[in-house]
Parts: structure tokens; C-alpha cells; sequence
């Protein structure tokens, strides 16, 4: 039976290439391969954003999971943020209608 890590995907990306790859072995082995074979860094994404991992000269140099309660605040900013830009800009488009209006009058 395969276990999670043999069945989730990952994004590697070096510069503007991206590889889909299945397996989180997988995915850090080639990410080890391309940064030390282009001695460039190497972007690991799994594809649901929950772990992200930057190599370079193939090490790993950073390693980020995003925890349920990080992952909830981060949607919550997020959401705040577009009720925000939503209400700037209806109030935005309602002054200018109304100075329109004004000024026709």
C-alpha cells in the first residue's frame, strides 16, 4: 500500500522550467539533482501549497510546512484584504457617478 508522501505531487521549478513530479522522494531527489547539477536554486512546491522547500548546490535550505491554524489566517487576510479592495472600489465608482451627476446639473 503506498503511503501519502508516495502519492502527493510536487511543482520543481528552476527559473521559468516546472516539473510536475509524484512522490515526495522523488521530488527532492530531483530537486538535489537540478540545483547542484545547475548550481542554481530550486523551488519544491507541493501542488496543494501545504509544504514548500528551496535547494540549492543540493542541499536543502529551507523547509516550510503550513500548519491548518497558519494556513486559516493566511484565507482569513486574504479574505479581508478583497472586501476591502471590493468596498474601495464600489465607493470609488459610486463618487465618481454621483460627481458626474453633479456636474451635469
Amino acid at each position: 500500500m503506498a503511503s501519502e508522501q508516495d502519492t502527493v505531487t510536487f511543482n520543481v521549478t528552476i527559473g521559468n522550467d516546472v516539473e510536475t513530479i509524484v512522490g515526495h522522494h522523488e521530488a527532492v531527489a530531483r530537486a538535489k539533482a537540478l540545483s547542484n547539477e545547475q548550481q542554481g536554486r530550486v523551488l519544491v512546491e507541493r501542488v496543494d501549497g501545504i509544504v514548500t522547500m528551496n535547494f540549492s548546490h543540493g542541499q536543502l535550505d529551507s523547509y516550510v510546512y503550513e500548519t491548518r491554524e497558519r494556513r486559516r489566517d493566511a484565507r482569513s487576510d486574504r479574505r479581508r484584504e478583497e472586501r476591502n479592495e471590493d468596498s474601495d472600489n464600489d465607493d470609488d465608482d459610486s463618487d465618481d457617478d454621483n460627481n458626474e451627476s453633479d456636474d451635469d446639473n
